[in-house]
């Protein structure tokens, strides 16, 4: 029999293994046991991917625009029209997320109709004759240029089946979880102050290397009662105070004996400490994070506080967080938001589709290798939680207000929008090259009117 350490591995046939080992063939007292350590084997770390195997065919099903723009003509006429079928869905898309902020794309033809005089009259006549062959499809190489960013096929997958209808499905998502969501919520203050104190403060190394983080040593905090003077003319309690953000030296005694897990209620003395002593208390926690990721998200995965997200729909939730949270969405964490969006809204009260545990919304919040253990949505999140400042647009963004629907479009327009304009001239070329038409003053002068239109038809 393999020990438990030899188990260690992803393989199905173990993992069933270990179940029937635990059902069938051990002892009523020691069943629980071997449970646990069961629930250790198949605890999620920093193994979890953002990729799955959904990821991969949809890359191969977008891998047809690539044919389109580069040797179109050789096509054979079925994958000619999928090819089409998928950039109008992905085109409607657009279309539908900039109509639920009250924006109207302007359609292609019409914009190079309208915009004929100033075109010829800025690129010569000859781009005019591009555009007889091309305008009508300007929208075909918009969509590509999305195509053509890191991910681009997991956004125009999104666009095609989720943006046309992202105000039902959140509905559902908030009937199915917002009550819980807002239970969640409203006591995840204490249960994180409860963590660091379970977790963390009253594990010697985890207390020290913390402290080590926040310039601190166990030996200084023991001198905060006696006020001892230091070489930098600052008291233990003094430094304590200024490192934690603390309004005075009495009050950082408080929060040093919590530390030290001294008095009738430690952890509640850190819960009134004040928003930015626990805030940097996290910061401080976040770059053991990311100095060591698997020994540090450890404890938490294991506090279980994360659990209330664990359905598809509670992963889905975390996602629209994320968009809402972040003062700039770049095009990454874009396509890790929109990708677990479509997943949670298919797993609906299940687990995310790819998802082997509850735990998945953990990685959205803390990262893992995937995103480079970006935990900037656990610290907006507990930001927020700590100050109360953005608590009620937390429980709605959570619970799937339709109410916030606008915001989050504007956010994941103005980032498509970036995107596009980045990729726009290199979608420009190959839409002309598949024409058969290879001139740099050709290319120029139709990637100008490309920009062109992108600013004209997002305008609104």
């Amino acid at each position: 029999m393999r020990t438990i350490s030899e188990a260690r591995c992803s393989s199905l046939e173990e993992r069933i293994y270990l179940r029937l080992l635990a059902e069938r063939h051990t002892a009523q007292d020691s069943r629980q046991l071997l449970r646990e350590y069961i629930a250790e084997l198949l605890h999620p770390d920093d193994s979890f991917s953002f990729i799955t195997e959904s990821d991969e065919h949809l890359k191969q099903k977008w891998d047809v625009l690539d044919e389109y723009f580069v040797r179109g003509g050789l096509l054979t006429e079925s994958k000619k029209v999928l090819a089409e079928g998928l950039l109008g869905s992905a085109w409607e898309g657009i279309k539908s997320l900039a109509g639920k902020i009250g924006g109207k794309v302007i359609d292609a033809a019409v914009w190079v109709k309208n915009n004929a005089k100033d075109i010829a009259k800025k690129y010569g006549k000859e781009t005019i004759e591009i555009l007889k062959k091309i305008g009508g499809k300007l929208h075909e190489v918009v969509v590509y240029a999305i195509k053509l960013l890191p991910g681009g096929e997991i956004v125009l997958e999104f666009l095609s089946t989720v943006a046309g209808s992202i105000e039902e499905k959140i509905k559902e998502m908030s009937a199915a979880i917002g009550k819980k969501v807002e239970e969640f919520v409203s006591t995840a203050k204490k249960k994180i102050v409860d963590f660091f104190f379970e977790y963390v403060l009253k594990d010697p190394a985890l207390k020290a290397e913390i402290l080590s983080a926040m310039g601190l040593k166990e030996s200084r905090l023991n001198n905060v009662s006696l006020l001892v003077e230091e070489e930098s003319g600052s008291s233990p309690s003094e430094l304590v105070a200024k490192t934690l953000g603390l309004p005075s030296p009495e009050r950082a005694k408080a929060v040093v004996a919590a530390l030290q897990g001294k008095g009738d209620d430690p952890a509640g003395t850190l819960r009134d400490a004040g928003g930015d002593a626990l805030g940097k208390l996290i910061d401080f926690w976040l770059k053991l994070v990311k100095k060591d990721p698997k020994k540090y998200h450890e404890p938490f995965f294991k506090s279980g506080f994360f659990e209330p997200l664990g359905t598809g729909y509670g992963f889905a939730a975390t996602a629209i967080l994320g968009i809402l949270a972040a003062s700039e969405l770049p095009w990454k964490a874009l396509t890790t938001y929109v990708n677990s969006i479509m997943r949670g809204f298919k797993g609906g009260m299940g687990k995310p589709e790819g998802a082997q545990t509850k735990y998945a919304a953990a990685y959205l919040f803390l990262g893992n290798k995937s995103n480079e253990y970006d935990a900037s949505l656990f610290k907006s999140f507990i930001t927020g939680i700590i100050k109360g400042s953005n608590l009620e647009v937390i429980v709605r963004a959570l619970s799937g207000d339709v109410s916030k629907i606008p915001e989050l479009v504007k956010r994941l327009l103005k980032t498509i929008i970036n995107g596009i304009k980045e990729k726009i001239n290199e979608a420009s070329k190959k839409a002309l090259e598949v024409e058969g038409i290879v001139s740099d003053g050709a290319e120029e002068a139709f990637s100008g009117v490309m920009e062109k239109y992108v600013d004209d038809a997002f305008s609104s």
